[in-house]
């Protein structure tokens, strides 16, 4: 069954978006997509299935036809994102239920969603609620159609040929019939004939059978076509003779009267590979009438085995029945004149360039009250809604075939927004008032997915990607060059990317150095790169080691992050080990590193120099956010590194604590964007679904998303808007959102203090022991030396304490954690409150020196309905420590610790 804790609802704030780009419907099926009467549409893309709503379509649709213009912007078209809901397989086929036979208002719209699997799924689509299922079949469906008579009455069919009858009322009955041993590729019922269903075969076949809720008659088979059918219609009129009038009265007259019927037989039409359309008569054994899709319009016929990708679509309008919808090989799409059968007239849909397919169609979908709102989906990643009555596109909806890895803006072309999708191409999003808002894609030369994108700081247009495969390359996107790849490249996935000042070896005599290189990420190794230079990369730890010599261990730590400052001043390097050091450019001095993790950095973000709500250099223009594998983000004041290079001293500062420790999030952090409008403002991403907004200057948590059905891959914040943050995620979606429509505070720990010491006068932060409370009874003791626990146990007696060597500083700030734990559920609570001792902890223990506390993390844990609060401890002496000696009336500070998932960077 589908899994409904991924289910996104209509009633949380993904519906509130100020922009959408969604995952490609299924390709190489009838049923990627469709729509119904009041604008609500359904996509099969990967193993959700999404639905969209669309506003205010009719206006829009007369709003586009009259200006002639063909959009993706709010201002014509909008639509919301209601629901993806998520499968266990790949979504195959989808449908919606006829409302006109279930509702007369908004209240329910029903769905079925069919699985590679063989499950069918059955969802009502505004609760998100799963209504039944099956699993009769044992190979993927292929095809599916509603009853017209019955609502709670769905015909499916398989690869194998199977046809499974499935009525869902309250008592549920489920048929198995097996008309043909052939694949089912697409069935609709008549309108006409309420039991009659119309079923194409991979054959090439067309079989009608009588259907009810428990038996299946063939009827008559029609053996027109020598390929695959792809598309079935019926005639929204009765009667098996053409329309005779002219077009322009048919568009005034659409009574069923008005044209020429018999009682007994009805008209459908059939599309299929063979680049055929046939029109049939129900009580006819031969073709009444065919056409051959023209090849001299659009894109010409490419090589014989394109033939594999042939597809036909068709679409019969309610209001012109004379008239035939079909899609050619080249994406364009022809309205057949059917008034006068052998002329053979078509008209082709008349679209703007950056709103037009240019792949085959796979489907056609209808909108709107009249259905005169049709909804493309095409094979070159776009759905396209057209208006049938004029013949014209009216609006674009790009899409993506993979995760969205990357997003990228600068503030160079601020409106232009760089997208890396896992389908091996680059979208180029302009966002700007003046432009269509649409996307470019860019395909040439790229084999794989594209995992990093990077505009160039100063040279407009020009953009560097890196790939799965480990290559990275350059695009002029304002040109139609094909990009340059470079010399050097990753065995493996590259992930960052950064345009940098040039780096090397003091003493070096090269002097071809360009104004920026680029530097990539890949398999533990960092290399920078000449741009229009057939130069081999250089591996920048040969500079560091050139300048700085060996370490201590007489290894490198594997590099996985590297990010320059925005003055170009300084270089950040995350590495594996959970450190981060800071060099100096150019010779890649080391000044500083950071050591508050413990697992693999994932992503590194510098503070602007300068904000736009601000006239001068920011306050916080020193500060450096860093995420990992850990939950928690760590923003650092790199202000004393900052002195150090200016004293020019060659003493290495090391960082052991944060400025500020943000826990908002569950699992590993993917990305982090500082708003380049107001400053402090950081916007943080996770694996755990979910992007926080942080106030970081005042210790806030501002909104909290969690509009994605997936893991988030990345985020920006919008140049031009302060209030619009993007994110992409693995559910294949691009989400722009309003900071202001999401409100809530997710905990986080204030650090106001930065433990800082240096190397040629202090010891290495080294290895750390723990203690575990064992009795909280009248004498308090801590005992035990025990290794850091990754999981909190529930048992009071195997409480983890992690205590971490620190050195002396000023004692005002020293923090002590107040916890509470009831061993007996009642009786004697045991209290370590937290407040700012001072040179109170040298009075009360006077033995130990202040050089010699300790810090001590609790994680939170519950105990026979008792909470163990989380947070931080720092004494003079844990042995010497007594808790009922302090007071008990000092204020108390709380932090919660999240689980901490380990995991590895893919």
């Amino acid at each position: 069954m589908a899994d409904g804790n991924d289910v996104v609802y209509a009633d949380q704030p993904c519906k509130v978006l100020e922009s959408l780009l969604p995952p490609s419907p299924t390709w190489y099926t009838s049923y990627g997509c469709d729509g119904n009467e009041i604008g609500v549409f359904v996509c099969a893309s990967r193993n959700h299935l999404n639905v969209f709503k669309v506003n205010n379509l009719t206006t829009a649709a007369e709003q586009a036809v009259d200006s002639g213009v063909a959009s993706m912007s709010n201002e014509l078209i909008s639509y919301n994102l209601l629901a993806s809901l998520s499968h266990v397989e790949k979504v195959h086929v989808t449908a919606l239920g006829p409302r006109h036979r279930i509702a007369k208002d908004d209240d329910l719209v029903l769905a079925v969603a069919c699985c590679d699997d063989g499950t069918v799924h059955l969802w009502d689509v505004f609760s998100q609620k799963e209504i039944q299922y099956h699993d009769k079949h044992k190979s993927k469906v292929t095809a599916a159609a509603w009853s017209l008579s019955e609502p709670d009455f769905v015909i499916t069919g398989d690869e194998r040929g199977f046809i499974a009858l499935f009525k869902f009322d309250t008592n549920c009955s489920l048929k198995l019939h097996h008309p043909e041993k052939c694949q089912v590729s697409c069935m609709t019922f008549s309108p006409h004939n309420l039991d009659l269903l119309a079923v194409g075969y991979k054959s090439g076949n067309i079989i009608l059978m009588n259907v009810s809720t428990t038996s299946l008659t063939v009827v008559k088979k029609f053996p027109g076509h020598h390929d695959d059918i792809t598309s079935l219609v019926w005639c929204p009129q009765p009667g098996e003779q053409f329309c005779a009038q002219k077009p322009n009265e048919a568009e005034t007259d659409t009574n069923t009267e008005s044209c020429p019927t018999t009682e007994t037989g009805h008209l459908f039409a059939s599309g299929s590979k063979d680049q055929k359309i046939c029109v049939w008569s129900t009580k006819k054994d031969y073709c009444l009438t065919s056409m051959s899709l023209p090849n001299n319009v659009g894109m010409k016929r490419e090589k014989s085995s394109e033939t594999m990708r042939l597809w036909v679509a068709l679409h019969w309008p309610r209001k012109h029945p004379h008239t035939l919808v079909s899609s050619v090989y080249s994406g364009v799409m022809l309205k057949w004149d059917l008034s006068y059968p052998g002329k053979k007239k078509f008209v082709i849909f008349s679209a703007a360039s950056n709103c037009s397919h240019n792949r085959i169609v796979f489907n056609i979908a209808s909108l709107g009250l009249d259905h005169n709102i049709l909804l493309t989906n095409s094979q070159d990643r776009n759905m396209i809604l057209w208006d049938v009555d004029k013949c014209k596109s009216i609006h674009v909806v790009s899409t993506f075939g993979g995760f969205v890895y990357d997003v990228h803006a600068v503030p160079l072309d601020p409106g232009r927004i760089a997208l890396g999708i896992g389908d091996n191409t680059i979208r180029i999003w302009n966002r700007t008032k003046d432009s269509n808002r649409f996307l470019v894609q860019i395909w040439q030369k790229i084999k794989s997915k594209v995992t990093v994108v990077r505009w160039h700081p100063t040279y407009e247009g020009l953009l560097a990607y890196g790939t799965d495969d480990g290559r990275v390359a350059t695009v002029e996107v304002n040109s139609h060059k094909p990009p340059s790849i470079c010399p050097s490249y990753h065995s493996k996935t590259v992930y960052c990317l950064d345009w940098g000042k040039p780096t090397y070896k003091a003493g070096s005599t090269n002097t071809n150095r360009s104004l920026y290189n680029l530097y990539s990420q890949g398999e533990n190794t960092i290399l920078q790169h000449y741009i229009n230079s057939s130069e081999p990369a250089t591996n920048v730890n040969h500079i560091i080691q050139h300048t700085n010599g060996k370490n201590d261990s007489g290894t490198f730590p594997n590099r996985t992050e590297i990010r320059w400052s925005p003055d170009f001043s300084l270089v950040a390097i995350g590495n594996i080990d959970g450190s981060v050091e800071i060099f100096l450019p150019p010779h890649l001095q080391l000044l500083c590193t950071i050591n508050i993790f413990s697992k693999i950095i994932n992503c590194i973000s510098w503070h602007p120099l300068y904000t736009t709500s601000y006239n001068m250099m920011s306050t916080c223009s020193n500060w450096l956010a860093i995420g990992s594998n850990d939950s928690v983000v760590h923003v650092v004041d790199l202000t004393i590194v900052i002195k150090e290079k200016v004293s020019d001293s060659n003493e290495i500062v090391i960082i052991t604590e944060s400025l500020r420790s943000l826990e908002g999030h569950s699992k590993r952090i993917t990305g982090l964007c500082w708003s380049t409008h107001n400053e402090g403002h950081l916007v943080t991403i996770s694996y755990d679904k979910t992007a926080v907004v942080w106030d970081v200057k005042k210790g806030e948590a501002l909104a909290h998303y969690r509009g994605h059905s997936g893991r988030l891959m990345c985020v920006s914040w919008s140049l031009t808007d302060p209030n619009l943050i993007y994110t992409g995620s693995d559910d294949c979606f691009l989400h722009g959102w309003r900071m202001s429509a999401h409100h809530c505070q997710p905990k986080l720990n204030i650090k106001k203090s930065v433990k800082v010491k240096k190397r040629s006068t202090a010891k290495k932060a080294g290895g750390s022991v723990a203690s575990a409370v064992t009795t909280l009874e009248k004498n308090k003791e801590l005992v035990g030396n025990k290794e850091r626990s990754s999981s909190p146990s529930t048992e009071l007696s195997d409480v983890q304490l992690g205590i971490e060597t620190g050195d002396s500083i000023s004692s005002s700030n020293k923090t002590v954690l107040a916890t509470e734990a009831s061993q007996n559920h009642d009786v004697d609570l045991a209290s370590m409150l937290v407040r700012s001792v001072g040179d109170q902890v040298a009075c009360r223990f006077p033995e130990v020196s202040v050089a010699n506390h300790k810090t001590i993390r609790i994680a939170e844990l519950q105990h026979h309905g008792s909470l163990l609060i989380a947070g931080t401890i720092t004494v003079a002496s844990m042995y010497a420590m007594e808790a009922p000696s302090m007071s008990s009336n000092m204020p108390i500070e709380v932090t919660s610790h999240k689980e901490k998932v380990p995991v590895v960077r893919q």
